[in-house]
């Protein structure tokens, strides 16, 4: 993906195909009970890629309840924005030292960065996605 902006990706409508109605049974190894999908359906959901990349946004608590990691701060003293992390365990917080003059240079810098870092390997999801509802279609009668 080249760069884009938060508004671009709002914009940008997508087709995802998602599960739905999934259903497990149980079964045994020696003595141990294990669950797997016995059976599941699919179905196509119009989007937009910003909604869709920013589901796999690294979450944290903190002392505020669950948020982003990565964030934006605004500095009065400076009148700028800065990008800050909570840390590994959500309440070391830490300032990057990296800053924007508008809210709208700081929302694109880190929609870039969870499109980079976290949407890019999510392994707990599917990532897939596509321009037109027929290419969708075409994926979901070839499963």
């Amino acid at each position: 993906m080249g760069t884009i902006t938060v508004k671009e990706a709002k914009e940008k409508e997508i087709f995802v195909i998602v599960q739905t109605d999934i259903e497990y049974s149980n079964y045994m190894v020696g003595k141990k009970q294990f669950s797997r999908i016995s059976k599941c359906n699919f179905k196509i959901e119009k989007t937009n890629l910003y909604s869709h990349v920013m589901e796999s946004c690294d979450e944290t608590t903190t002392p505020r309840g669950v948020a982003p990691r990565l964030h934006s701060r605004y500095n009065e003293e400076t009148n700028q924005w800065e990008l800050w992390s909570w840390g590994i365990s959500g309440n070391n917080p830490v300032n990057y030292n990296v800053s924007f003059d508008t809210e709208e240079e700081i929302e694109n810098e880190l929609f870039r960065l969870v499109y980079e870092f976290d949407f890019v390997d999510d392994d707990q999801r599917d990532t897939m996605f596509f321009e037109t509802e027929e290419e969708a279609e075409a994926e979901l009668k070839s499963r």
